[in-house]
């Protein structure tokens, strides 16, 4: 019984986490359940926001930038069939959010949604929109609107661009132990959202920044399994007890801080104005280790090497004859058998040279001078100074 009442008490205290209560909101009906109250959407990075908005308005001293926003759309492809879209439609919504944190230095043109706009000034075309005044047109009174041109302002950057990775699964795991049916259990999965934007200017369409950031988003459940036959009262009685808890780092709410950061990626390729040390510790990009520098340094050499022009010896009997003399003469003595034995495969696959080499090996006199065979090779006074013949039979015992 203790058992028992010790679960029922745990359960109890997962359940009552969050903040749940019963209203009626008005006379007659049904109690609803109601939450945590409304409030206003946050991420990790509003209080960067807020540190980019200072320092940009201070940098550009009043003038502000004049900021279009465009379609920025769902691009994954992701689908459920029980709950749509895996990724939020909204990306242009959110991008209007995050630049209104930069209000004291941004002016937002609305390019994505001009529906309403394209039918007032259809509607004033065709003189039926009025504000409930009369009008002076021609020396006239009308109801009616008149229209000169002129009133939309223009804009001098537009973002655009879209979420373009979700990738499940990245990574996962997790271990369940059970002893005489009871035991814990535990699972932990990670999954990632990139998103590309870019910063073009308006008049010329010329991309003055693009960027492309992920985020990795990490998930856990962790529970504990009773499973077990208890004479609780009088009888056998089968007890089955499961208690646990599953989290998840918000999806939508990640992607809504890639666009925010991506806002103020943007603002700084255009402006020159940076924003590192306003993202939170977490946030920064960590620096270059000695290790990052090595290997960009060999990277930087390897592809100099690349584009080096290289010398193409003419394939003929002389040209083989000269490197591989060259080749012998640079390295040590002792290593100069070892040099010719390489050598071989170049020398089977020149079709016209007359050069014959095989392995030098022991006979009953003792083993091959690699001192005679260089004095041949290197030897230009000698009439077959390029060609080396030492073949054995098939014993390898005897030279021919």
């Amino acid at each position: 019984m203790r058992l028992l009442l010790s679960a029922l008490s745990i359960l109890l205290l997962t359940t009552g986490c969050a903040s749940v209560r019963l209203q009626t909101l008005g006379p007659g009906e049904a109690p609803t359940v109601v939450g945590p109250a409304v409030r206003t959407n946050r991420t990790p990075l509003d209080p960067a926001m807020a540190c980019y908005n200072r320092k940009l308005a201070a940098a550009l001293a009043g003038r502000k930038l004049q900021i279009a926003v465009g379609e920025v759309k769902d691009y994954t492809g992701k689908m459920s069939d029980t709950e749509g879209t895996a990724i939020t439609q909204g990306g242009s919504l959110m991008l209007f959010s995050g630049l209104c944190k930069l209000k004291d230095a941004v002016a937002i043109h609305d390019r994505f949604d001009m529906r309403v706009t394209d039918a007032e000034l259809k509607y004033i075309g065709l003189r039926q929109l009025g504000d409930g005044r009369s009008h002076d047109v021609g020396g006239k009174q009308v109801p009616w609107m008149p229209y000169f041109g002129g009133t939309i302002k223009k804009s001098d950057y537009a973002i655009l661009g879209g979420i373009t990775e979700l990738n499940y699964n990245i990574q996962s795991g997790g271990a369940e132990v059970r002893v005489n049916q009871v035991g814990p259990a535990a699972r932990v999965y990670t999954m990632s959202v990139a998103a590309d934007l870019r910063l073009i200017k308006t008049q010329t369409l010329e991309v003055v920044s693009a960027v492309s950031l992920q985020k990795q988003f990490t998930g856990f459940e962790v529970g504990f399994e009773l499973f077990r036959f208890y004479d609780l009262f009088a009888d056998n009685d089968l007890l089955d007890i499961n208690i646990g808890n599953k989290s998840q780092e918000p999806l939508q709410l990640g992607i809504r801080a890639i666009i925010e950061e991506s806002i103020l990626h943007l603002l700084a390729d255009a402006t020159g104005v940076d924003y590192a040390d306003c993202l939170p510790q977490s946030w920064r990009y960590p620096e270059a280790t000695e290790g990052d520098k090595v290997s960009s340094e060999a990277s930087t050499s390897a592809a100099a090497a690349m584009e080096a022009p290289t010398r193409k010896e003419p394939n003929d009997s002389h040209s083989v004859e000269s490197r591989i003399r060259e080749e012998i003469m640079g390295v040590a003595p002792n290593r100069r058998s070892q040099l010719l034995q390489l050598l071989l495969w170049i020398i089977d696959n020149e079709k016209d040279s007359p050069l014959n080499i095989v392995h030098p090996v022991k006979d009953d006199r003792g083993p091959v001078s690699s001192e005679k065979i260089d004095a041949e090779v290197i030897n230009p006074e000698k009439p077959d100074a390029g060609a080396i013949n030492l073949q054995t039979d098939d014993a390898g015992a005897k030279p021919k």
